[in-house]
């Protein structure tokens, strides 16, 4: 009896281990996360799914782009002068537009314009508001990010909206921009003339809160 019994729960446990390995458990969603996965059109959609091109911070209720890889203005490999119209040194980046060049506001304007992810009013984040995207609790070979909600995010200094700022050292005499580097967390002052990479943002409008 107690022989007949121990083959049972062995044959129940091989069981239990098979549809474990070939049918595994599809993850339940959760709830209340800090973050939300946005569509190009605006769409709010679960964890799990996709494609998307912006991330909701429910914490701090701003929207952010997320970098694409396709040959235009969204693609992560794209860099920026900084440049907000008034302050600043134009086009000295590069990108996938007609001209080639490009700073800032060049993507400030195109992505108002074609309202990403349903959003008239990007702009280009603040020091404080890009340092609350800082993870420094995944892999140490990766970008200081959630790389699973922002991908192709690149292990470098991205621009803030902080600037006048007097430079030091081989600059000594010019003004600049605060960046963050993502790849040691840190914050250092650039020349508006360096092409680097930016991540705009924008204030969630109150009736697009899930």
């Amino acid at each position: 009896m107690k022989k007949n019994l121990l083959w049972g729960v062995l044959l129940i446990s091989a069981v239990t281990a098979y549809a474990a390995l070939y049918y595994p458990e599809v993850p339940q969603e959760p709830r209340n996360t800090r973050f939300v996965k946005v569509t190009k059109e605006g769409k709010q959609i679960g964890i799990w799914k996709g494609p998307w091109q912006c991330v909701f911070d429910r914490d701090n209720q701003l929207i952010w782009e997320i970098k694409g890889y396709y040959q235009d203005m969204h693609s992560h490999e794209c860099s920026f002068s900084w440049y907000d119209g008034k302050r600043g040194v134009p086009l000295k980046g590069n990108c996938y537009n007609k001209s080639g060049r490009s700073d800032l506001q060049t993507l400030v304007n195109y992505f108002n314009e074609h309202a990403v992810c349903g959003i008239k009013q990007w702009r280009v984040p603040t020091l404080k508001e890009l340092q609350t995207l800082l993870f420094t609790k995944g892999d140490p070979n990766k970008p200081l990010i959630r790389t699973d909600l922002f991908p192709r995010t690149h292990k470098a200094p991205y621009w803030s909206s902080d600037a006048s700022v007097k430079l030091e050292g081989f600059f000594d005499g010019e003004e600049g921009a605060y960046t963050l580097d993502f790849r040691t967390g840190k914050a250092d002052a650039f020349p508006y003339s360096a092409a680097t990479f930016v991540r705009l943002v924008a204030d969630m409008p109150k009736h697009k809160e899930p």
